[in-house]
């Protein structure tokens, strides 16, 4: 029995523009992998300290990204990502919450699950275009939060915690 997943994301939103993103990102289960609640106080354990020093270290390795207010919580982390491309490039839209490129020389065009912009392309060119997929754009929220779980993931597997996952996906409020 195949369940099918709620697309979460924006329908037609370009999740690499510049802008402040209020994200949440959940353990798998709720399960309390990052510490504990004492005294009305979240005192991490080693897996929280290491999600924490990773979450930091976002920006060292996005230069276009900055970190606003943030707070771990035993199951979960709220933070607030920044992205500020300074040279704005052009993309399409989204594609299950990755941003994919725009090209327009006529030879690929838009990608299946990609939301359009109405810019007059015929219905046989976005026919043409379906189930082909695109690299994610560097710097797009969704490539941004992959990257961060995929090295907090790692951290774990190679510190004793093999036994940690993230909730697949992620939660987003963007503000301009």
């Amino acid at each position: 029995m195949s369940r099918s997943r709620k697309n979460i994301r924006l329908k037609g939103f370009n999740y690499s523009s510049n802008g402040s993103y209020f994200i949440t990102i959940c353990t798998i289960e709720r399960k309390l992998f990052f510490g504990e609640v004492l005294n009305m106080e979240v005192v991490l354990n080693d897996v929280g300290e290491m999600a924490k020093r990773f979450w930091k270290g976002v920006p060292a390795h996005f230069p276009n990204v900055s970190l606003d207010r943030y707070v771990i919580m035993p199951n979960h982390i709220h933070g607030i990502v920044i992205i500020n491309h300074k040279n704005k490039f052009e993309s399409v839209g989204t594609c299950h919450g990755m941003s994919l490129p725009s090209i327009r020389d006529g030879s690929v065009g838009p990608r299946h699950g990609v939301a359009l912009h109405d810019d007059g392309e015929s219905e046989h060119q976005i026919q043409k275009c379906q189930n082909q997929f695109s690299k994610p754009i560097p710097e797009s929220l969704s490539v941004i939060i992959n990257q961060y779980k995929a090295a907090v993931k790692s951290g774990c597997n190679k510190n004793g915690h093999a036994d940690f996952y993230w909730q697949p996906r992620f939660y987003d409020h963007y503000n301009k």
